[in-house]
């Protein structure tokens, strides 16, 4: 696993989700999963004219979705243990108007 400093903003990302998972009553899984992430970023205001959105500004936020699902999954496993029962992993990113993330485990 890669070393991340403690400063980094995933560690906070993190910490926020193993809370509400936790809050939401989430427990171990001893069976096969689906995990859907479905991460909304807010857009900077230096993306955006009077007339709408940049031609220079981004289409997807950073960061990979990649490391969406790996930071998502490290966040649960506090709280639903190791991810290797996690079967099926989807994971969506997109700009809106607030930032959110939305994970659902069935």
């Amino acid at each position: 696993r890669a070393y991340v400093p403690k400063s980094h903003p995933v560690h906070a990302y993190r910490q926020a989700i193993a809370i509400a998972a936790s809050v939401a009553g989430l427990r171990e899984q001893a069976k096969p999963v689906s995990v859907v992430i479905d991460a909304v970023f807010a857009r900077p205001k230096s993306h955006l004219t009077k007339s709408g959105v940049k031609a220079t500004a981004p289409a997807l936020p950073r960061p990979d979705v990649d490391n969406l699902g790996k930071a998502v999954l490290d966040a649960l496993q506090d709280v639903m243990g190791d991810d290797t029962h996690v079967a099926r992993l989807v994971v969506e990113k997109s700009w809106g108007t607030e930032g959110r993330t939305t994970v659902r485990i069935t």
